[in-house]
């Protein structure tokens, strides 16, 4: 049984003190990290559980405690096969009470590949390149999200990590992409502003740093006529920042 935990005044464990290493060479993926928590000084009885997951689906694996870290004999991915994109959190517990109370967290970790030197790190749009779509060639998934916005792409497209950077698609999709993040956005009940540490925080930074949009994002607006405009300023910068016409023009479409 997946044990419940009491999130009540937890506290954040910095991404620099946890690494993971993907072993994608095998049929079925595992996992290697490394867990620094000594600067912290959680209790010594506290359990330290480790979590990959994709969207809705996760796999827990028990990692001891804090004084003595135990890795599992395996930590074979078997229910997140179907997905090249994985994340990872880190949760300390304390068991002591009936309901585990979650005194510390890190969430939405990505793993560098063990063929590569990349450490953990962020973008502000994930992409998975093995999605099960059917005759769809892509898919936003914003309704399941715990960290980031994750563009799915079709697995049976031949390169799709060559055609997300082509023309046709910077010029076609991504331009709903965008369209449908900041709808997302403006549509959401709560209050973001470009120094929140969530995905909405970090899209608002990109539309204003990067796309030059000057336009103040409303709070809790009602006004259908003012989101229509803030989204509209965002298509008309990407298009203009990243020459989507041009692009479009260029394509050797016969």
């Amino acid at each position: 049984m997946i044990r419940k935990f009491n999130y009540t005044n937890r506290k954040k464990v910095a991404s620099d003190s946890i690494t993971f290493i993907l072993n994608t060479d095998k049929k079925i993926k595992d996992f290697d990290v490394q867990i620094n928590l000594q600067e912290y000084n959680f209790p010594d009885h506290a359990k330290i559980y480790v979590e990959a997951y994709y969207k809705t689906n996760y796999m827990r694996f028990a990692f001891g405690t804090v004084s003595k870290i135990s890795p599992p004999s395996n930590t074979y991915l078997f229910d997140l096969i179907n997905t090249d994109l994985i994340y990872f959190r880190v949760k300390v517990v304390d068991e002591t009470s009936t309901i585990g109370r979650l005194i510390a967290l890190a969430s939405g970790l990505e793993p560098k590949n063990l063929e590569d030197n990349t450490k953990n790190r962020m973008s502000i749009l994930k992409v998975n390149y093995d999605a099960d779509l059917g005759q769809r060639l892509y898919h936003l998934e914003l309704d399941d999200i715990e960290d980031l916005p994750i563009l799915e792409i079709n697995k049976k497209l031949d390169d799709g990590s060559v055609l997300v950077t082509s023309d046709i698609f910077i010029s076609t999709i991504y331009t709903s992409v965008i369209q449908e993040i900041a709808t997302e956005i403006i549509n959401d009940e709560a209050n973001y502003n470009e120094d929140d540490d969530c995905w909405q925080g970090f899209w608002i930074k990109y539309f204003k740093k990067i796309l030059g949009v000057n336009t103040n994002h409303p709070i809790k607006t009602d006004d259908e006529e003012f989101k229509k405009e803030w989204i509209e300023d965002i298509i008309i910068s990407f298009c203009n920042k990243y020459q989507v016409r041009k692009r479009f023009s260029s394509l050797n479409l016969n």
